[in-house]
C-alpha cells in the first residue's frame, strides 16, 4: 500500500468537521496518533494478505499477463497451476488484477473435474491457508513468500531452503471478509462450494462439476477449468457465454487423459492463434519441492507415465490412431484441377445425423492416391447427397462409387421392400443424372470394408513413406491442403480409449475419416475414363444409360471381378 492510500484510508477514519474532532491541541495530537496507528496496523494486515506476499513462477507471470482469449497453463504434475489458476480468479474477483484485465464486476465460471476436485484442491487454494508457503524477511522481519533463487529460479533461495522450520501457511488468497455470509454451498460438510458472491465488488463465481450438466444461457467475463472435463459441453458454453462481455478464459491441466478439445487449443496455440497461448509449467521447475521428492515421484513413474505426468506431454498423441498424419506436410498438396484423364471416385459413409463423402482421384501412373475434395453432410437423406455429389461430377464422370458395407445394407424406417440404404442412395444418384461407369454389388455401390482394424493398417499403409520402388520416398496419400478439413479434424481427433488400447475413442463424429479407411481398404487403382455419350439429340434417358452400362461387360462384371477378389461381398 503506498503513502497515498494511507493518507485515503485515514481521510476515511478521521471524521471530518469541527464537531467530530477534538477541540484541544492535546486532543487531537492524541487522537490523530491512535488513528494513525489503528491505520498501520491495518496496513500491515492488508500487506500480509495472500495475494499481496504471492509471487509467481517466471512461466506463470506471463500467464498471468497475458490478455489472451483463451490461455492454457498445461504441462506436468505438481506444477503450480491451481495456485496460479486460483490467484487469477482471487484477483478478478476482487479487483486487484496488476495487468487491468477485467471489469469491475462480472460472472466467473470455475469448472472442476468433479465436486471433490472443487473442494481440493480449488476451494482449498482459493480460501483457506496453505495456498503456498511464507517466511518472515531476513531483513524487514516483514511476511513474505518463500521465493527462487533470483539468480537460478530452479531452486530456493538459499535463506528460505535454509529455513524451512520458520516457514508458515499463507492466509487465503481470497481472504473471508471479501464473501463472509454470502456462500451457497453444495455440500457444506464436504467444504464444496456452489455460489459464492464478493459484494464490495459485485462479481460472482459458480462452481461447477464437469461431471453434471453444462451452464446454458448464462452471460460470463471469465471461465476457468481444473485439470481435464468430462462434458464436453462446458467449453463451448462458456465460449458463447463470454461473447456479449468480450471475456476470457483459461484452462489449468496435466493432459493425462487425453481429451481432444484441450489438445486441439494446445495445436492452435502452436499454430500462433492469436487468440489462444499456451504457458508450460514443469515439476522439474518446481523450486518448492526438494530434489530428492522430485526424485522419488519420477521413479515411480513408468515410461509412458513420464511423457505425461513429468515431462507434459499430451497423452492424446500417444494414443493418436494415425500420429504420422501430415497434412501440410508430407501428406498434402496444394490444391489443384484434376486432370480429365485421371479416375475419380466416390467414398460414402451414410448417415442421417452426419453423412461423410470424400472424393479421390488415381493418376495415370498410380504414383498417388489424391483427395481433392469432401464434405459432411448433416441432416440429409439421399436426394440431397446425391444433389451434392453431381455438383462436383467432373468432365470425366465417376468411376465408382464406395459406401460402408453395413449401412448400405440396413432398410431404414419407410422404404419399400427390397430397398437398402445402398438402393436408395443410387435411385438418388439416377435422379440427378450422375451415375458412374463401373456397377458394384451393393444397389451399384461397391462395399466398404466392416473390419475396422484392417481399414486401419490399410490406411496406415498409405501414410507410410515407400522405401522401394519408382515412388520411394514418398507416401501414397496425398490430400489437396485445406480443402477437406474435416478430414484433417477427424484424422487428428481419432485416437484409442485410455484403458482400452484395442478400442477407438467414438465420441466425436468421424464419418470422415471413415470414407478415407473405407477407400484404403479398396484400394482404388487406375481405369482410363472413357468417352461419355451425353448427347440429347441420342435421345437416351438417365435410365437407359444405366441399362447400357449394366449390359457393358467392362463397366459392370470386369469391374466386380477386379476388386470383388479381395472383399467378401454378400
Amino acid at each position: 500500500m503506498t503513502a497515498l492510500d494511507m493518507n485515503s484510508m485515514l481521510g476515511r477514519v478521521v471524521p471530518m468537521g469541527d464537531s467530530a474532532t477534538p477541540r484541544s491541541a492535546g486532543s487531537r495530537r492524541v487522537f490523530r496518533q491512535r488513528q494513525l496507528k489503528t491505520a498501520v496496523k491495518r496496513l500491515v494486515q492488508l500487506n500480509g494478505e495472500a495475494l499481496q506476499l504471492y509471487r509467481a513462477l517466471p512461466r506463470a507471470e506471463r500467464f498471468h499477463a497475458s490478455k489472451a482469449r483463451i490461455r492454457l497453463l498445461d504441462g506436468s504434475n505438481q506444477a503450480g497451476r491451481t495456485l496460479a489458476g486460483m490467484c487469477e480468479i482471487a484477483r478478478a474477483v476482487t479487483g486487484s488484477d496488476p495487468y487491468k484485465k477485467y471489469p469491475k464486476t462480472g460472472l466467473a465460471l470455475c469448472v472442476g473435474y468433479d465436486a471433490e476436485h472443487i473442494a481440493s484442491p480449488m476451494w482449498r487454494s482459493l480460501a483457506r491457508e496453505g495456498a503456498f508457503n511464507m517466511i518472515r524477511d531476513e531483513q524487514t522481519n516483514l511476511w513474505r513468500s518463500v521465493r527462487p533463487d533470483p539468480d537460478n529460479p530452479v531452486k530456493l533461495d538459499p535463506y528460505d531452503a535454509a529455513y524451512r522450520e520458520k516457514w508458515r501457511e499463507a492466509p487465503p488468497l481470497l481472504p473471508e471478509r471479501f464473501y463472509k455470509n454470502h456462500v451457497a454451498w453444495e455440500d457444506r460438510g464436504k467444504d464444496i462450494p456452489r455460489h459464492v458472491t464478493i459484494p464490495k465488488t459485485g462479481w460472482k463465481i459458480l462452481f461447477r462439476s464437469s461431471k453434471g450438466d453444462a451452464v446454458r444461457g448464462i452471460q460470463i467475463n471469465l471461465w476457468q477449468f481444473d485439470e481435464e472435463i468430462k462434458n464436453y459441453q462446458f467449453l463451448p458454453e462458456a465460449l458463447r457465454g463470454c461473447m456479449r462481455f468480450d471475456g476470457v478464459g483459461f484452462w489449468t491441466a496435466t493432459p493425462q487423459s487425453g481429451g481432444v478439445q484441450l489438445y486441439e487449443l494446445h495445436e492452435r496455440a502452436l499454430s500462433e492463434d492469436k487468440d489462444v497461448e499456451a504457458y508450460p509449467l514443469y515439476i522439474y521447475e518446481n523450486p518448492f519441492y526438494t530434489d530428492e521428492s522430485k526424485q522419488a515421484f519420477f521413479d515411480s513413474l513408468s515410461e509412458d507415465e513420464r511423457r505425461v505426468r513429468w515431462h507434459g506431454e499430451y497423452a492424446l498423441v500417444g494414443r493418436r490412431v494415425y500420429p504420422t498424419y501430415d497434412p501440410m506436410g508430407i501428406h498434402g498438396y496444394e490444391p489443384r484441377e484434376i486432370p480429365p484423364n485421371w479416375c475419380v471416385y466416390v467414398i460414402v459413409d451414410p448417415g442421417s445425423q452426419h453423412c461423410g463423402t470424400i472424393f479421390l482421384a488415381v493418376d495415370p501412373d498410380e504414383a498417388h492416391v489424391w483427395i481433392y475434395d469432401g464434405f459432411d453432410l448433416r441432416g440429409a437423406d439421399a436426394r440431397r447427397w446425391a444433389g451434392e455429389v453431381a455438383k462436383r461430377e467432373p468432365e470425366q464422370g465417376f468411376h465408382a462409387f464406395v459406401m460402408d458395407m453395413q449401412m448400405g445394407r440396413q432398410r431404414s424406417v419407410g422404404m419399400d421392400q427390397g430397398t437398402n440404404v445402398a438402393k436408395e442412395y443410387y435411385a438418388g444418384l439416377e435422379d440427378a443424372g450422375c451415375l458412374p461407369c463401373s456397377m458394384g454389388p451393393m444397389g451399384g455401390f461397391f462395399p466398404g470394408s466392416n473390419d475396422i482394424s484392417g481399414r486401419e493398417e490399410a490406411l496406415r499403409g498409405w501414410l507410410a513413406i515407400r522405401g522401394t520402388g519408382p515412388h520411394a520416398g514418398t507416401p501414397r496419400l496425398q490430400v489437396a491442403r485445406g480443402c477437406v478439413s474435416e478430414l484433417d479434424r477427424q484424422m487428428k481427433r481419432a485416437h484409442m480409449v485410455i484403458d482400452r488400447p484395442d478400442k477407438r475413442d467414438t465420441k466425436y463424429p468421424e464419418d470422415v475419416l471413415v470414407t478415407l479407411e473405407y477407400a484404403a481398404a479398396f484400394d482404388p487403382t487406375y481405369h482410363e475414363p472413357e468417352p461419355r455419350d451425353d448427347d440429347p439429340a441420342a435421345g437416351q434417358t438417365v435410365y437407359e444409360r444405366f441399362q447400357k452400362k449394366q449390359r457393358d461387360p467392362r463397366r459392370s462384371g470386369g469391374a466386380v471381378k477386379r476388386f470383388g477378389s479381395s472383399m467378401q461381398i454378400g
